[in-house]
């Protein structure tokens, strides 16, 4: 993933190719944000579970 990212900020981008990049930085960008929600969430529950 971070591999993925690092090359995309790399290699250089156009400001016409910049619009047709947005929604795929936008879909990454939701990728890491569902991931560390689901990884969040996860957390949670074991701690409340743990606690009970």
């Amino acid at each position: 993933m971070s591999s993925q990212l690092a090359a995309s900020i790399q290699v250089p981008v156009e400001r016409s190719e910049n619009k047709s990049r947005l929604p795929i930085v936008l879909r990454e960008l939701a990728l890491v944000v569902t991931f560390w929600a689901l990884a969040a969430a996860f957390t949670a529950v074991m701690a409340f579970t743990w606690v009970n």
